[in-house]
């Protein structure tokens, strides 16, 4: 809006707004059977998995969400899980590593995060902030061709060149993405939180979370370089680091003096054998 504010004033601006509006819906989007296919992703069915699908059912009713999201199976020795779709289309991907590697109480706390995210509805907010991102680069580009145009009359002197024009759109492709980025961490954030909410069990998360970033950083490097740091800024992350989750969950514990209501008469996620594991092909993916 600042740009179009500056192009042309508050013809400008409304023009902005209605085109992001137009862009967002009209932009088409990843189906996301397109993407489960890339990953390799294999459908877990209710008979294949009714630990987590026992899991799933409860923590969707507890979100409140009309539907229950499917599991997806990905072959990779990874610890990973996201989410993808909306609605009828939702999907939940549980990587092998995780499945192999996390106890049922983590597992619950993992799959309360994703279905946050459903029941936030942080999918299309993070498809919305990309689309004024893009819309604010494709802006900034436009500011450059006009400025181009009007330098030839500002060398002759015959006008006034927008010095702030210019600032603006140096930084503003850069602040917009910076934001986006910010907004991601926020979003997890608040994810971590429902997924607290909906368990009981913060702590659960945060043991799971804790085992993500052991294996990520290496038990090796934990114990010689316990103060490593990882090169890039903390404001060019997607997600938090790891560790200030794990706080912020161990505060909400200490604060709501929360205790678990964790179901402990699930089966054991280990004794699934069912999906053959993984292993790495010679052009560096796994399946």
């Amino acid at each position: 809006m600042f740009l179009g504010y500056f192009i042309s004033g508050i013809a400008g601006a409304i023009t902005i707004v209605l085109l992001g509006m137009i862009t967002f819906f009209a932009t088409p989007r990843f189906s996301p059977s397109l993407i489960l296919s890339m990953y390799q992703a294999q459908l877990l069915s209710a008979n294949a998995a009714p630990e987590l699908y026992k899991m799933l059912i409860q923590l969707s009713q507890k979100a409140n969400l009309d539907y229950v999201p499917d599991l997806y199976y990905l072959p990779s020795q990874i610890l990973n899980s996201f989410t993808l779709g909306e609605n009828a289309n939702a999907s939940i991907v549980l990587s092998d590593g995780l499945l192999r590697s996390l106890d049922s109480r983590e597992m619950y706390g993992v799959l309360a995060h994703e279905v946050s995210h459903l029941a936030n509805r942080d999918i299309r907010v993070m498809s919305f902030a990309d689309t004024i991102s893009r819309l604010t680069a494709l802006m900034a580009l436009f500011g450059y061709f006009l400025l181009i145009a009007y330098l030839p009359i500002y060398i002759i002197g015959e006008l006034v060149y927008p010095w702030e024009l210019v600032i603006l759109l140096v930084v503003a492709p850069n602040l917009s993405s910076l934001m986006q980025l910010a907004l991601s961490r926020t979003r997890e954030f608040s994810a971590d939180q429902m997924a607290a909410q909906l368990t009981g069990d913060a702590l659960g998360l945060a043991s799971a979370l804790n085992k993500l970033d052991l294996v990520q950083v290496g038990w090796l490097r934990q114990l010689f370089f316990p103060h490593y740091k990882r090169s890039d800024p903390s404001m060019l992350r997607t997600h938090p680091p790891t560790k200030e989750r794990i706080q912020r969950l161990r505060k909400i514990a200490e604060v709501e003096q929360q205790y678990s209501k964790f179901d402990d008469h699930y089966p054991s996620l280990h004794s699934k054998n069912d999906i053959k594991k993984p292993r790495r092909r010679f052009h560096g993916l796994w399946y």
